[in-house]
């Protein structure tokens, strides 16, 4: 068994940087495959191989992945308060479920996919040119699906027991592996934007094989022997569904601002799109620290130490908040290079550029929203932040969308949307917290009394 971080006790800082570590470590892998398969595409495939891949259906492959990652939260979460209570067979009962639900609701999402790519995409304004090479990508892009929800399951269920060294290995191999299958595909077999999906189908298939193998052998939790427990599942999706739900609402609205995107043409889509898979440095990182502070929030409210969740805010607050300054500032300076690495297509280097040049100084902005909210996640208060994203993220850039940058068209017009959204939400957040810290950290609360006994 590798050894496991100890998130009860000792130095708060130093734990969340143990568990803060690995995982930043796999976002800047994520976010290398990330960069490296678009260049991929650019280079092989051109301009037009960008605005598929990153355009519309990476909207939709974002929004799936949106949506699985709200479900792994609340498993990891019901599994880390589990095991800070030390309830070994609820731990297993949780996990064992866990599965169940990755491998159904991966392979839901892909029959709705491969059955619905092209009404959903016209629908959406991708231009016509590029629509029919769009349905192939994302109907076979989708087979991947119950593959990757598994393989990010079982690795985040690794981590809400405090283990870091195993998903950290397995998340590297793996997005290794994608970036040599994309070479193998689109730049040796020239299958396009289709050896992208390939190759994601492959490295997800082995990666689950693996991840499958390694939680047999070091939990003992074997596929033939594998059981459904009802409330198991019930105390998953209180905390997963309204993760979930929030996530969905998130995509929709992203995918309401690409589809007024995939009006402004094909460079437009495609500059958006090289932005997308930069900043994803941001998003990645952000998303991996939260998971963190989850992770940390959530086996110490099981054990009920509530000093110790005090104390971790404002430092999870300043380990945040110091990335996103790295990041913007290298972004913001670089960007003019960051582009011309993906493609020749001057029209695409404009927009992304100043794109970019745009959006990186504000992402301070939205910082505050990942760290308040995994730490309300890993307490187990979910409905009050679900209402504060869905009204002040969703309606606010859906109307924003639909009564303003519609008839102002151009790609800033609409792009401030976000920076919009992200203060109105940063502030309903810190808001709510300040006002309900202390009932929210009172261990005998309903919630806690819930949440330790799936």
């Amino acid at each position: 068994m590798n050894k496991r971080v100890d998130i009860l006790n000792g130095n708060i800082l130093k734990t969340l940087l143990l568990l803060s570590f690995p995982i930043l470590v796999c976002g800047l892998f994520q976010q290398l495959y990330n960069v490296v398969d678009t260049m991929i595409v650019g280079r092989f495939v051109g301009g037009v191989g960008i605005a598929i891949v990153g355009g519309s259906c990476s909207m939709l492959i974002n929004m799936f992945n949106g949506v699985s990652i709200g479900i792994i939260t609340g498993s990891i979460i019901v599994v880390a308060n589990n095991y800070g209570a030390k309830n070994e067979e609820k731990v297993r009962r949780c996990i064992e479920t866990s599965v169940i639900v990755a491998v159904v609701g991966g392979l839901s999402v892909m029959l709705i996919y491969m059955f619905l790519a092209r009404d959903i995409l016209s629908f959406l304004n991708v231009p016509t040119e590029i629509l029919t090479s769009s349905v192939q990508y994302l109907t076979f892009y989708a087979l991947g699906f119950p593959f990757y929800f598994l393989f990010q399951m079982i690795i985040n269920i690794f981590r809400a027991l405090g283990e870091t060294k195993r998903p950290t290995r397995y998340l590297i191999i793996s997005f290794l592996l994608n970036i040599i299958f994309d070479l193998i595909f689109v730049g040796l077999f020239k299958l396009n934007e289709n050896g992208v999906a390939l190759a994601f189908i492959t490295t997800q298939v082995l990666s689950a094989v693996v991840a499958l193998k390694s939680l047999s052998l070091q939990l003992n939790v074997k596929c033939k022997d594998i059981t459904f427990d009802k409330i198991a599942l019930k105390s998953i999706m209180m905390i997963g569904l309204p993760s979930s739900l929030i996530s969905l609402l998130y995509a929709l609205t992203n995918i309401l601002i690409q589809s007024s995107i995939n009006i402004l043409g094909s460079a437009a889509i495609g500059g958006f799109a090289i932005n997308l898979k930069i900043e994803n440095l941001f998003w990645t990182i952000m998303t991996c620290i939260g998971f963190a502070i989850t992770t940390f929030i959530g086996q110490n409210y099981g054990a009920k130490n509530i000093e110790r969740i005090k104390s971790s805010i404002k430092t999870s607050l300043y380990l945040a908040y110091g990335i996103t300054i790295i990041i913007s500032f290298t972004i913001y300076t670089c960007r003019f290079l960051l582009a011309r690495m993906f493609t020749t297509d001057t029209a695409m280097i404009d927009v992304a550029t100043q794109i970019m040049g745009f959006m990186a100084p504000l992402y301070f902005t939205y910082t505050a929203i990942e760290i308040l909210s995994g730490i309300l996640k890993g307490i187990g208060k979910v409905m009050i932040p679900t209402l504060i994203t869905l009204s002040c993220v969703c309606i606010i850039r859906s109307s924003y969308v639909i009564f303003y940058a519609m008839n102002h068209l151009s790609i800033l017009t609409v792009l401030k949307v976000y920076p919009i959204s992200w203060l109105v939400t940063s502030g309903a957040f810190i808001i709510y917290f300040i006002i309900e810290k202390r009932r929210i950290l009172d261990v005998k609360g309903n919630v806690g009394t819930c949440r330790t006994n799936p």
